[in-house]
């Protein structure tokens, strides 16, 4: 009977340790889930030429005319709100990569602008506040889920004319 008690009360330390020390493990873990979400380091991107598209006309105009764009140039268009976005590539001569950014700075969605198509044919899986457009064959390559660092690039920014 002694042994029944002593194996009892053994079995019970252990269950009473184990859920105490799961539950001091998950405070942990989450802490540290935490701070690694705010932690995130925006990535820098670095233009030759970056170029800013503010007003309705400068986002209208965009890339169309130009016959050629560095590989270390893009354009940022700047909207006032997160929306729904599409782009088409009406007078652009240039195959562009075309990334629509939430407001936090991160690429929700990449596609790529043939020239002259005139309808509607790159959209934003997601409303967007800002879209980067880069020539097809440029070293900056975004993807879904990137974290860029979009105030540090509208400070660079030049604005169109």
């Amino acid at each position: 009977m002694f042994i029944y008690k002593v194996v009892a009360f053994i079995l019970v330390f252990i269950i009473i340790v184990s859920s105490v020390g799961g539950v001091l493990f998950l405070a942990f873990r989450n802490d540290t889930q935490e701070m690694s979400l705010n932690t995130v380091t925006k990535q820098k991107l670095e233009f030759e030429t970056l170029e800013l598209a503010v007003t309705k006309e400068q986002k209208q105009l965009g890339y169309m005319n130009r016959e050629t764009i560095c590989a270390k140039c893009g354009m940022l268009f700047v909207f006032e709100n997160q929306q729904p976005l599409s782009f088409w590539m009406k007078n652009t001569l240039v195959p562009l990569r075309i990334s629509f950014i939430d407001q936090e700075g991160r690429v929700i969605n990449t596609g790529v602008g043939q020239p002259k198509v005139t309808s509607p044919s790159v959209n934003s899986i997601k409303p967007a506040k800002y879209v980067l457009e880069v020539p097809l064959e440029s070293t900056i390559v975004l993807k879904g889920g990137d974290n860029i660092d979009i105030e540090d690039m509208i400070s660079k920014g030049v604005i169109l004319p």
